[in-house]
């Protein structure tokens, strides 16, 4: 009896010291002989960069610069922006030359700026040799769970097409009628201004309407029900970004941090009121032509067709989360930052409502007198030129992957980011004025525009092109030729140009901004 004990817990002891030396063997594995045979194959093939430490990589010394940086604002409004929202690109690319590696904990990652690498990275050709790397995953994770924006290959392609009905030309022109009824209510409230300036803060105001819209737009919800979804997703984005500092400790999302146990109790309770929507609408007996109802129709059509196809309430929730965040940020900061432009461009401003007043007149926008927007379309475009809603793309190679004309590799590992902020304004592109404001520019259309079919990605391109983008586009046409028709816009002395990047291109202080009534 004792030897069988005896032989019991030497077992145990065998199995325990197993347990430990795979968990070290897989550490030592993935956090320094991985990196390191990175780091040597980069070095071979002439990436030079700043010596990453164990574990963090250069995330110190990024964040050391970015604190320098945003401890001040912008001396003057002007939009190369590049050395305030990505200071250590600028730093580094001076000291190392434009092609240089840095690590993000135990990833490396090099920029991209040539118009022809990134075409070629983002096609269709290397769609399933690269995607979001597992530190990525491991980031958006907190926020967006497993959608669109975190997963690869077979998964991602199988929620693309779950939600692509939904953003088709025909199904976003219903869009154009809730706008127009949405951005009414908010002039409405806006009735206490008159021909005497004052100042109204624009990004909260803007935020309210574009949730206002994609509640009722996609989900058929008054705004009173979609509020606290949007609300939790409020605290959920400034707890995401200080979580995004520990981001470098392997499993860090699971550890009980008084952050991540804030994190865990909102996304608890946004689940919980997504779940129950969710839920009304399958018991419905109707699911409706909305975005919600469009995705549990393609469900329905794609499990009857394919047997294997599944789809779970926490997929569903997942995408909605996505949705919730980009449909409220992406359009807001959008609109935001093109009335910013106009208040400091008051020609155009005074052109884009002679627009707005000629084709609309005082009624509401329809979906073919939006197409007829042409003035304020360019005004977005260049808006999207200047402040993307992204100021760039990452993606990582899943095998060594040859890029651009030069016959650039880049080894399977490395992480890649496409640096739109760099590719928007270069001169090559764009000509000597590209740190300018000028809708002129696109007076041709997009593909006219620059001097490469890839010199304009505000959106991304490729089969990974962001799905919402006509209907960001959309909404902002709507809202501008609106609120244009009836307001003017100044700058306000409380502006502080400050751009940062957290999940899209934001003003760091908000944007006050001076509004007055115009004159009939």
């Amino acid at each position: 009896m004792m030897m069988e004990k005896m032989g019991a817990s030497s077992l145990l002891f065998t199995a325990f010291l197993v347990g430990i030396w795979s968990f070290l063997l897989g550490f030592f594995i993935k956090n320094w002989w991985r990196p390191w045979t990175i780091h040597r194959a980069l070095t071979k093939r002439g990436f030079k960069g700043p010596p990453p430490r164990f574990l963090i990589g250069n995330l110190l010394d990024i964040a050391n610069i970015m604190q320098h940086e945003h401890i001040k604002d912008m001396p003057t409004i002007h939009h190369n922006i590049r050395n305030r929202v990505f200071p250590f690109f600028v730093k580094w690319a001076q000291q190392y030359g434009e092609r240089f590696v840095i690590w993000f904990g135990n990833e490396p990652r090099i920029v991209l700026t040539d118009p022809g690498e990134i075409k070629e990275l983002l096609s269709s050709k290397n769609l399933s040799d690269s995607g979001v790397s597992p530190l990525h995953q491991e980031m958006l994770s907190l926020a967006f769970g497993k959608s669109l924006v975190t997963v690869n290959g077979e998964k991602w392609a199988q929620q693309r097409r779950v939600v692509a009905p939904a953003f088709h030309t025909e199904k976003l022109k219903g869009v154009v009628g809730i706008s127009a009824r949405c951005t009414k209510e908010m002039l409405d409230e806006w009735r206490f201004i008159d021909e005497k300036a004052c100042e109204i803060e624009l990004i909260s105001q803007m935020k309210a309407l574009t949730a206002n819209i994609f509640i009722r737009s996609q989900y058929g919800l008054d705004y009173q029900r979609g509020r606290e979804i949007f609300e939790d997703m409020n605290s959920l984005e400034g707890l995401i970004f200080e979580s995004f500092r520990y981001s470098w400790i392997p499993g860090g999302r699971f550890l009980p941090t008084a952050t991540n146990r804030k994190i865990w109790k909102w996304n608890r309770r946004m689940e919980k009121n997504l779940k129950l929507m969710i839920q009304e609408r399958l018991d419905s007996g109707s699911y409706g032509n909305d975005l919600l109802g469009l995705m549990l129709t393609e469900i329905d059509r794609v499990s009857a067709d394919d047997k294997n196809f599944s789809y779970t309430m926490q997929q569903l929730m997942d995408e909605s989360k996505t949705f919730f965040l980009a449909g409220k940020d992406n359009t807001s900061t959008l609109i935001c930052w093109a009335l910013l432009l106009l208040a400091l461009n008051p020609h155009w401003q005074d052109k884009a409502r002679q627009e707005a007043k000629a084709i609309c007149g005082i009624q509401d926008p329809t979906p073919d007198s939006v197409k007829d927007l042409k003035i304020i379309g360019m005004i977005l475009n260049e808006t999207l030129r200047l402040y993307s809603p992204a100021p760039g793309i990452i993606k990582q190679a899943f095998k060594d992957l040859n890029v651009g004309e030069d016959g650039l590799v880049i080894p399977k590992g490395v992480n890649v980011i496409v640096d739109i902020l760099a590719v928007h304004r270069d001169p090559k592109l764009w000509s000597a004025d590209a740190n300018e404001f000028n809708p002129a520019r696109f007076v041709q259309g997009i593909s006219k525009a620059g001097n490469h079919p890839s010199a304009f990605i505000p959106f991304s391109s490729g089969p990974r092109v962001c799905i919402g983008q006509n209907f960001a586009v959309l909404q902002a046409k709507v809202v501008m030729a609106m609120v244009l028709r009836d307001f003017k816009f100044g700058i306000s002395s409380h502006y502080r140009h400050a751009p940062v990047a957290f999940l899209t291109l934001s003003p760091q202080h908000g944007m006050p901004i001076m509004v007055e009534k115009v004159h009939s």
